[in-house]
């Protein structure tokens, strides 16, 4: 093998030889004659993963090259810059011998010889170097993403101490850095947050690269409250990082509308449960009036035939009690299904309610103070005056049964108007004017459990104190009936509020309903055609009418009228007639007569609800009617109006 220069000048120059001084240099080294290695020092050989130097020679140059860069680094080698100004350094990546490469610096130099050509090179392993500006790097490029973020994301210590904070999250929390950076992230959240947070916590640094989730609320530098979805994942053991990474996004709006929708979809749900129980108490209402009919009119009857010291007339007048007791709770299941006919008249709200002041301070007792607070202006709504009594009544009861000792009851008047939107869904109204009536106590209040059945009827938290559960469900129908609606807020221990809202009217009120006229007597001549599908009741209608003096015609069918009419219509001055039937209903039969006898006088009577009428087109202002279960007295001045009106 031929001799490199510097190896003979070494030779000849003693133990201070260039070989002795590379073979002692910390710089890598290698020198090669026309391609092949001949010599290279042991930082050359350590550097490349070869324990033995010699064991690298006669390999050709550039196979210590990964493959990449191989071809590069023997151009480089073979055609160093000409400008000797010119840095003839160049980075490639070094091959070791177990196959691993690394960021090298080369700089190589070729001699021409007189047999040949010499290469030599001196080379840096820059591995380390590379990777701490690649951790750089991604440090940037990770610092660049977080501070981009539009979630607030922190940078803790294991101990939940703050060391960085991106930007946003002065814009989200308020705080300033300085606020903040070095001090304990616990500070901020709530403090019945607090322990599910800590075991979030204790669960994200059980491992390496966990992420955990959690929700808690976070106060605002101002004071108030922030809903905050919290994820916490530890990268403690990341060298990149080197910190549990919390990104923290504020969903208070989006936990808000969520909480808003179940409530309105819990609304609807009561709303939609509460229609189906007001459409089973209309159909059960119908078949009790038609018995209390009977029971009525069968005690009224019994009660004319016999002397007032007949033993048996005390047990009557007790049956009659009870059957008028039942008409009654009848009437307020009605009332809260929105199916009771009312007599609305246009009415000024705050005299309506001082017109009733001195009948609720007896009927709440005299340890309860009442206080009236009368609105400003005119507070003009349409409805039944005896409706508005009967909701300020079941309000009133209800505050005194739930104040224990003393206490206070508030009645308000006020005038708002409602924009489209959350509330106006939660109470049921549409936009617009209404006339306010809030009535406050100082009750227990109303737990939450209870809340949602408030309304319902037989539902009742007087366990001790009696009472049928209908007051507040007749409220919330008399309330739906009158285009209006109810909202309640309570706190146990601290009383309880109910805001009734009226639509506002701007109508001038009345002078007051003129009720019928009833005659000295109400006896009579005429002759009536009844129309009744239910037997008893035909029966017993005729005995009365028949009793006063009428000529009484009954038909069990429509049919059955048309043909009385089409036989005796010249003796016929009126029709009572039932209104919902098999065949037809009572006014398209009316229509049918009165095309046959055109001076028919007609009277509605009916136990179905006033819902159900109005489907089919009877119950208007232009009609006469009767509701089931009616007194014999009742319907003989109806009667006896109708058939003296011009």
């Amino acid at each position: 093998m031929s001799r490199l220069p510097f190896q003979e000048a070494g030779e000849r120059g003693g133990p201070d030889s260039f070989r002795a001084l590379m073979d002692r240099a910390p710089v890598a080294f290698a020198a090669a004659r026309d391609g092949v290695i001949r010599y290279v020092n042991p930082a050359f050989a350590h550097m490349h993963g070869v324990s033995a130097p010699d064991t690298l020679v006669g390999e050709r140059l550039g196979q210590r090259i990964a493959p990449g860069g191989r071809a590069v680094f023997l151009e480089r080698a073979q055609c160093p810059p000409a400008d000797p100004a010119v840095d003839d350094r160049f980075e490639t990546m070094g091959l070791r011998a177990d196959g691993t490469t690394f960021a090298m610096l080369a700089t190589v130099a070729m001699t021409h010889v007189a047999d040949g050509q010499v290469t030599t090179g001196f080379f840096e392993d820059i591995s380390e170097q590379r990777n701490a500006e690649d951790a750089l790097k991604q440090a940037a490029r990770f610092r660049a993403a977080v501070d981009s973020s539009h979630d607030a994301v922190l940078f803790a210590d294991a101990d939940a101490v703050i060391r960085y904070r991106s930007p946003v999250c002065a814009d989200i929390y308020g705080y300033a850095d300085e606020q903040r950076i070095g001090r304990s992230g616990w500070e901020t959240i709530h403090p019945d947050d607090l322990p599910a947070v800590r075991r979030a916590w204790a669960q994200m640094l059980a491992a390496p690269e966990r992420t955990v989730a959690v929700e808690s609320r976070i106060r605002h530098a101002d004071g108030h409250w922030l809903r905050a979805d919290s994820k916490l994942t530890n990268l403690l053991h990341d060298p990149d990082v080197g910190a549990v990474v919390v990104n923290t996004r504020d969903v208070t709006e989006r936990r808000r509308l969520e909480e808003e929708r179940l409530l309105l979809q819990k609304h609807l749900l009561q709303a939609q449960r509460l229609d189906a129980v007001g459409r089973l108490a209309g159909g059960v209402a119908h078949d009790f009036n038609n018995m209390l009919s009977v029971i009525l009119v069968s005690t009224d009857l019994a009660l004319a035939m016999l002397d007032t010291a007949h033993p048996v007339v005390s047990d009557l007048i007790e049956i009659q009690k009870a059957a008028e007791r039942s008409a009654a709770l009848t009437s307020q299941l009605l009332a809260f299904a929105r199916q009771q006919p009312a007599e609305r008249t246009v009415l000024n709200l705050d005299d309506a309610v001082e017109a009733t002041l001195s009948m609720l301070r007896r009927l709440i007792g005299e340890n309860i103070t009442l206080l009236w607070r009368p609105g400003s202006g005119l507070s003009r709504i349409v409805t039944d005056p005896s409706q508005l009594e009967q909701v300020l009544t079941h309000l009133s009861v209800n505050a005194r049964d739930a104040i224990a000792g003393v206490g206070t009851l508030t009645i308000e008047t006020g005038v708002v108007e409602l924009q489209q939107g959350y509330f106006t869904a939660r109470v049921g109204v549409p936009p617009g004017r209404y006339i306010t009536l809030v009535m406050s106590d100082t009750g227990w209040g109303i737990d939450p459990e209870s809340m949602p059945h408030v309304f319902e009827p037989f539902f009742t938290t007087r366990t001790s104190l009696g009472g049928t559960g209908l007051g507040l469900a007749t409220v919330y129908g008399i309330m739906k009936q009158n285009g209006g609606g109810i909202d309640v807020t309570s706190r146990v221990g601290e009383g309880t509020t109910f805001t009734l809202y009226f639509p506002a009217s701007d109508r001038v009120p009345s002078n007051g309903p003129n009720g019928p006229l009833a005659g000295p007597s109400l006896a009579g001549h005429e002759t009536i055609l009844v129309v009744e599908d239910e037997p008893v009741i035909l029966k017993l209608t005729e005995r009365v009418l028949s009793g006063w003096g009428y000529t009484v015609l009954c038909a069990h069918t429509p049919s059955d009228a048309i043909e009385l009419v089409r036989a005796q219509g010249e003796r016929i001055e009126l029709l009572l007639t039932d209104v919902i039937m098999p065949e037809m209903n009572g006014r398209d039969l009316t229509r049918r007569l009165k095309a046959m006898k055109p001076d028919l006088k007609c009277v509605y009577m009916s136990g179905y609800t006033a819902d159900l009428i109005g489907v089919h087109s009877v119950l208007d202002d232009d009609v006469d009617f009767i509701e089931k279960p009616w007194t014999n007295a009742g319907l003989g001045e109806m009667l006896r109006t109708v058939l003296e009106r011009p």
